[in-house]
This record gives C-alpha cells, structure tokens and sequence, in this order.
C-alpha cells in the first residue's frame, strides 16, 4: 500500500454534538443555475465538490463560492441561505455526507423563504 495517496480535504467540527449512529452519502446534481432554497439539516453534512461549483451562505456568515475538490461544512440546525449552483452554463455535482442519528427521519428540512 505504499502507493496510496492520502490528501487532506477538510477537518470539521461537529457543533452542537450529537450522537451518530449512521452515515448517509448522496450524489446530488444541481441543473445550471439550480437553487437549494432556505434549508436546514438535523446534523452536520459534509460535501465534496466533483464538477461546476456551487456558492454557499450559512444565515448570519459570508457568502463563499466552493469550487471542484473543495470540501464545504454545513452545520447542523442552521439555516442555510444558499447552496446554490454558481453556473447558468453547468450542473454542479457534488457528494454530500449526512451525520445522522436514530431521531432524524430526513436529511433535509425545507423551510419557507
């Protein structure tokens, strides 16, 4: 196994704690300028960027654009403002990670704009 490459994509926090007793991994596309809508998630979800690239706003924090190779955090119970595609042209693809436990029935939660 010395020829595996190991590349550090991002350490995050999970803040508030909770506990985990599943992963759930997901490909999710996004079509040319494709919008998430004002969401939350019951725990953190982690996100890796594989084509296009997405823009991002946690309600109250800075709007960031992530682009392919980038791994974005989104924090669980927070209100997310945008996760949307920072194309018109481009799908953005992505694989997101759900942290989850027995109480979470859904891995996202709309909410009204």
């Amino acid at each position: 196994m010395s020829d595996v490459t190991r590349e550090p994509l991002g350490t995050f926090p999970i803040q508030p704690q909770k506990p985990v007793d599943r992963v759930e991994v997901k490909r999710l596309t996004l079509p040319p300028g494709g919008k998430t809508g004002l969401h939350t998630h019951p725990g953190p979800t982690i996100c890796y960027i594989v084509e296009g690239a997405v823009i991002v706003k946690v309600r109250g924090g800075e709007e960031r654009r992530y682009g392919v190779g980038e791994a974005v955090r989104e924090p669980g119970g927070q209100v997310m403002e945008k996760f949307d595609n920072a194309s018109n042209e481009v799908p953005a693809v992505f694989i997101a990670t759900y942290l989850l436990n027995d109480a979470d029935h859904q891995v996202i939660h709309m909410l009204e704009e």
